[in-house]
């Protein structure tokens, strides 16, 4: 079975990279949010963004800090 054509509605062209990366919750609309680091790896991105796993839920308004770590 063939999979349907499916537009890209993205405004930049993502790329598919995996590092590593450390972020932290450092503003939101929200009381009491985790504001501590944590470790998660990215799975594409682009000029304009990028996307990756977090164990956190975040609203939409959330402002994260990211931070790559590279190794060596």
């Amino acid at each position: 079975m063939e999979t349907p054509n499916l537009v890209e509605r993205r405004q930049a062209v993502r790329a598919k990279r995996v590092l590593g990366i450390q972020y932290r919750l450092t503003k939101s609309k929200v009381k009491g949010g985790d504001a501590k680091w944590h470790l998660s790896t990215t799975h594409d991105m682009s000029t304009l963004g990028l996307s990756f796993l977090s164990d956190v839920p975040y609203h939409m308004d959330d402002v994260l800090e990211l931070e790559v770590v590279m190794s060596g």
